[in-house]
């Protein structure tokens, strides 16, 4: 028996099968009418056989029962008897066969050709007693029609498996994407809390250090302003020193959490004009170098080399040690290549953490690729290639920086 998805979403095909049947009946039920001309037994027989038929056709395309494509082949045949229906009878034989092949397979489809066959050579020559030579010429047309029939209806099987079978994996996958994506967004928390921790202790063994030894500081030059006052005020100066080295921990800190906005539709090196300047504000030199076309970049490019150089820059306040950064942007018709490279300490750098890994998704899904390592004269580079056509140049990502 079939499963729900091949009863209820047949193959196109099925419905020229289903056309076909609804001519096989429309002969089968002319053939009554002439049946009833010769006598009400032959007619009532037919009218019987033609019946039956049709409520086992209802039960093969509804509920693709074996034994009914068995039953409507073997009461197609009987049909054939009449003189009358004969005719009729063998459209409505290839149809049973057919089916039998839709639903039971191509191998019982041919074998019950070869029984009617022989059934029809046997009773034609009980009957009429032709030779050898008419007896073939008079069921070589009856077996072909009949070996189309079983064709096609293994076709359809053929069809409907293949269907079946491509809804089922078609589930399968959308089921493992739904996984994939629940796990890809546990992911993210999981790491972005991880990060939110880190950056957490960072604050607190940064910042909130240097603003205890400024406290420390204070506490110490009140006790001693009357006692020693040159010690008092020296110690007031260690104090503002350590606190302006807290307050550029927290410029540090705010350009990375609170990034300049993106600047839609803007290209060339202007896009990153502002993002330099806000860098530069914590004491880190930046220098954008631009070569090429001036031509602003697609949406989704722009927004994704905005946030390149921000992921790039910050990486550098945190982890690198530099006084230098130069960020090359390099643009032709057919590619855009964004360069970022340090002269701090590039062996220090960690390995990809959760930006640059996000940000090296993203480049992929946009066709490109992002690579990072160590300078061979000292310093990290990060560099990203992203196409902005189909037409791409090779040559463009091997260009010194």
């Amino acid at each position: 028996m079939s499963t729900d998805a091949e009863r209820h979403n047949p193959t196109g095909w099925s419905g020229v099968l289903d056309l076909i049947s609804a001519t096989a009946f429309l002969l089968a039920a002319l053939s009554v009418g002439t049946a009833f001309t010769e006598g009400v037994g032959p007619g009532l027989f037919l009218l019987g056989g033609v019946g039956v038929a049709a409520l086992l056709w209802i039960r093969v395309r509804q509920e693709h029962e074996a034994w009914a494509a068995y039953g409507l082949t073997a009461v197609a045949l009987v049909c054939t008897a009449f003189p009358s229906g004969g005719p009729y009878a063998y459209v409505l034989l290839v149809v049973a066969v057919a089916l039998l092949g839709f639903v039971v397979g191509l191998g019982a489809a041919l074998g019950a050709v070869a029984i009617i066959v022989l059934t029809l050579a046997l009773t034609l020559v009980a009957t009429y007693d032709p030779g050898l030579l008419d007896t073939v010429r008079q069921t070589a047309g009856v077996a072909a029609l009949l070996l189309v029939g079983a064709g096609f209806g293994g076709l359809l099987r053929t069809l409907d498996r293949a269907r079946s079978t491509a809804l089922h994996r078609g589930m399968e996958l959308e089921t493992t994407n739904e996984r994939l994506r629940a796990a890809l967004v546990t992911e993210r928390e999981f790491v972005l809390a991880q990060e939110r921790a880190r950056s957490a202790r960072e604050l607190h063994d940064g910042l909130g250090h240097r603003l205890t030894l400024v406290a420390m500081s204070l506490q110490y030059a009140e006790r001693m302003q009357d006692r020693d006052p040159v010690k008092a005020w020296a110690e007031v100066a260690t104090a503002a020193s350590t606190n302006q080295g807290a307050l550029d921990l927290m410029r540090l800190w705010a350009r990375a959490l609170d990034p300049p906005p993106h600047a839609a539709g803007v290209g060339g090196a202007a896009a990153f004009d502002a993002i330099a300047e806000a860098f530069r504000g914590t004491g880190l030199d930046v220098a954008v170098t631009h070569r090429g076309s001036d031509d602003s970049l697609p949406e989704q490019i722009s927004l994704f080399a905005t946030r390149f150089v921000q992921e790039g820059l910050t990486n550098v306040l945190r982890h690198a040690d530099a006084t230098r950064v130069t960020v090359d942007f390099l643009q032709s018709p057919q590619q855009v290549r964004i360069a970022l490279r340090d002269d701090g300490r590039g062996a220090a750098v960690p390995h990809d953490g959760f930006g640059l890994r996000s940000l090296r998704e993203r480049a992929a899904a946009l066709g490109g690729t992002l690579t990072s390592g160590v300078v061979v004269d000292g310093g990290w580079q990060l560099v990203v290639v992203l196409p902005l056509s189909d037409d791409h140049v090779p040559a463009l990502v091997g260009e010194a920086t």
